[in-house]
């Protein structure tokens, strides 16, 4: 806990805001593991915040599922759905992300074998 507080006491900088975030969020979850709700949501909200500035979706959707968590022990299960309609969606456009890195991939890997019989057919005509 203390490693976390010495993070989350450090000025915000553009540098700072994902160990910031990801410290908040830790804090937050060994509050709500220990039943202090209050705190836990203290914590997640600030995270929250944060984590908007450096716009982490993973990050951001891992702070929603938690503060989902707390308002389902504070009863306020509205507010519990919506977080947690959040975290699918979050959690789909991560997923979208996810498939178009591995569509670059697999073009990448295309342009190389492009490549490769290119060469390997101005090798037959020399």
């Amino acid at each position: 806990m203390k490693l976390f507080n010495v993070i989350i006491s450090k000025k915000d900088s553009a540098d700072s805001y994902k160990t910031k975030a990801e410290a908040l969020y830790q804090v937050g979850a060994i509050e709500l593991k220990k039943e202090r709700i209050n705190l836990a949501k203290n914590y997640l909200d600030k995270a929250y915040f944060i984590s908007n500035r450096n716009n982490n979706i993973e990050e951001k959707s891992k702070i929603v599922l938690a503060l989902s968590k707390v308002y389902e022990k504070q009863l306020n299960y509205k507010k519990t759905n919506e977080l947690l309609k959040q975290h699918i969606r979050l959690k789909d456009s991560i997923s979208k992300l996810d498939a178009l890195k591995i569509g670059v991939e697999d073009f990448k890997t295309f342009k190389n074998i492009e490549r490769l019989k290119s060469i390997e057919q101005l090798d037959k005509e020399n």
